[in-house]
């Protein structure tokens, strides 16, 4: 099974092969999965910020959107995880 992701490790627990014909789950390295998202993201036009230290987060619930803090600095968060 090809996740997608490099160094994918197929899981071929249960009865999902025979039920569905090929694995149900795969295991990726999480450093894969993170920098293939951070990849991406800076493709599709995010800038992507390193050692930012947050020392606040503050969640808008009206538009759904979490503003970041690190001192003076305020960011949109825009983030996701599978």
């Amino acid at each position: 099974m090809d996740c997608g992701v490099c160094n994918v490790v197929t899981l071929t627990a249960g009865a999902s092969v025979e039920k569905l014909g090929e694995a149900a789950a795969c295991a990726v390295k999480r450093i894969n999965l993170d920098m293939r998202m951070a990849y991406a993201a800076r493709k599709a036009g995010a800038e992507l910020r390193e050692e930012f230290e947050v020392t606040a987060a503050d969640f808008d619930q009206q538009q759904g959107l979490w503003t970041v803090s690190s001192g003076d600095v305020r960011l949109l968060l825009a983030a996701c995880d599978l």
